[in-house]
């Protein structure tokens, strides 16, 4: 079993660390997977019960609720996204291959222009296609694919980025494959070629 992580109060809002009994955290099973837990106390109702570690890390409004009352009004206006949001980090998404920009950075005119480009069911646009499209003036068709040069897709320089068709991006990165194999090859080829060459050295000597 996983060594037991507590949840300590600086991982969540200060406004719910007095409905969180920081003492009493314990481990269960779910999904034959051990997941630590906590007593928390509803702000709306009092009622108590234990509520996953893990996701109350996540510092979503509704997670301090009881289901009860997680539907409510007085709830649901917490329930907030954007530069409003309690875990907003400036709207800038690094954990992923590609990192993201919030919507709420983009201007009202662009937030209309590039709506088809929304990521579905998420707020978020892939920097490198807004960095495209911003560069055409035009949101990308879903067939438009763009390609990372040097390869490193947290790279998101214009002249870093190369607006491709799908077939051809499948087709490049075959190509860079295979070129990547060859190199492969070549340098296990000169490895063994001066292995040789440091044998026959030592011989004469």
């Amino acid at each position: 079993m996983t060594a037991f992580r507590p949840l300590l109060p600086h991982e969540v809002p200060e406004e719910w660390r007095p409905h969180i009994d920081f003492e009493r955290q314990e481990i269960r099973l779910m999904s034959n997977k051990p997941r630590s837990f906590v007593s928390v106390t509803c702000p709306k109702c009092n009622k108590q019960r234990l509520a996953r570690a893990d996701v109350l890390r996540r510092r979503q409004y509704r997670t301090i609720y009881c289901n009860s009352c997680t539907a409510s009004a007085e709830v649901q206006k917490h329930h907030v996204r954007g530069v409003l949001a309690p875990n907003w980090k400036n709207g800038r998404d690094d954990n992923h291959k590609y990192p993201r920009i919030h919507i709420a950075l983009l201007t009202p005119e662009e937030q209309q222009l590039f709506a088809s480009m929304i990521i579905k069911g998420k707020s978020y646009i892939s920097e490198h296609r807004l960095v495209m499209a911003r560069h055409l003036g035009r949101p990308l068709r879903p067939n438009e694919i763009v390609h990372h040069v040097n390869g490193i897709t947290h790279d998101n320089r214009l002249e870093n980025l190369r607006l491709v068709k799908r077939g051809q991006h499948c087709r490049t990165h075959t190509q860079t494959l295979a070129e990547i194999a060859r190199l492969h090859k070549h340098i296990e080829e000169q490895d063994r070629h001066i292995e040789s060459l440091e044998k026959r050295i030592a011989e004469l000597q």
